[in-house]
């Protein structure tokens, strides 16, 4: 029985904003203009913020997959923050509106008694932000922010801390050199190896019955 029976991949659930509440969502598995995203548009469009999770029914298709999933996990954001504009205030608000999509997930995916294990974000820093343009410190402030409720809130079922895995015990805002395919912002096949040993075999068999449905 392969891998995808029981983990969703939240890649498609997840990435495209769209830019009218009221318009339609892409075709499953469509790729999106903005790469992949936890929330919304990472910038306004048309002086207002697009909230992708009020127009994208995707998560109540799970009841129709021909293969429910036992268990789900999301390993997202880094976009959101990357690519949103580098003001303090725009910062804010993407950390603000990541949340607020993780809790929303969170909730939908718990009403088909699934659990849903959430990861940190994984290190962008880097020694300018001309080698990685998603360096800055108001982008690092967000990512450290948006990590620090994944860890703490108690809000998903369970964590596996990507982050800790892979940054540089030294300068934690960067992956640890090691692990650094050379932009400064996705690890090599080796620092996936690593994530991929980190990840704690043992949770499938502690929410094997799913979670209550009112959580």
């Amino acid at each position: 029985m392969g891998i995808t029976k029981y983990i969703a991949a939240f890649t498609w659930l997840v990435t495209t904003a769209v830019s009218s509440p009221v318009a339609p969502p892409p075709a499953y598995g469509a790729p999106n203009s903005y790469g992949n995203t936890t929330s919304i548009s990472p910038n306004p469009k048309n002086g207002h913020w697009v909230d992708t999770w009020t127009s994208m029914p995707q998560l109540t298709e799970f009841a129709n997959l021909p293969s429910p999933p036992f268990y789900a996990m999301i390993f997202e954001g880094v976009n959101d923050i990357g690519t949103a504009d580098n003001t303090t205030a725009n910062q804010t608000e993407t950390g603000d509106r990541m949340i607020q999509a993780y809790k929303q997930m969170i909730t939908r995916v718990h009403t088909f008694g699934i659990p849903f294990f959430g990861s940190t974000i994984t290190p962008f820093g880097a020694p300018n932000d001309t080698i990685q343009t998603y360096s800055t410190p108001q982008r690092l402030a967000t990512r450290d922010r948006v990590n620090a409720w994944i860890r703490t809130s108690g809000a998903f079922d369970a964590v596996i801390d990507f982050d800790a895995v892979v940054r540089d015990p030294t300068n934690p805002e960067e992956l640890n050199p090691i692990y650094n395919s050379g932009d400064y912002l996705h690890p090599n096949q080796l620092g996936y190896n690593v994530m991929a040993r980190a990840f704690p075999l043992d949770i499938f068999e502690k929410y094997q019955d799913g979670v209550s449905t009112f959580m």
